[in-house]
């Protein structure tokens, strides 16, 4: 279930942290619209569980004759918001240039 698998408390829980350093600011728009997503297709889903008692699905894709799972609107957002996760912490997170290092007064 969305509870279970932690998508839920890990969005809500890291919305709110703000970096200790300036970090670019593309890779923190990224990574904010992944959680936003991940977090609105969970709630999403929790919703639908809680007054429907199930989720209804509703798009269809097909490939031929092969049909692809059917999803809703709530799982596209997970999935974008997955792969904006991937993509953030490939290229965007981490590659900000360090500080260079102070240099200790002499003595």
């Amino acid at each position: 279930g969305v509870l279970l698998d932690g998508r839920l408390a890990n969005g809500v829980g890291r919305l709110g942290v703000e970096p200790s350093n300036a970090q670019h600011a593309m890779g923190m728009a990224v990574e904010r619209a992944s959680l936003l997503c991940d977090t609105g297709g969970a709630l999403g889903t929790l919703v639908d569980r809680i007054w429907l008692g199930y989720v209804t699905d509703f798009i269809q894709v097909w490939f031929g004759s092969w049909a692809f799972p059917s999803f809703n609107v709530a799982d596209s957002a997970i999935t974008v918001g997955a792969a904006l996760l991937i993509l953030d912490s490939l290229f965007l997170s981490g590659k900000e240039k360090a500080a260079p290092p102070e240099e200790a007064p002499p003595e």
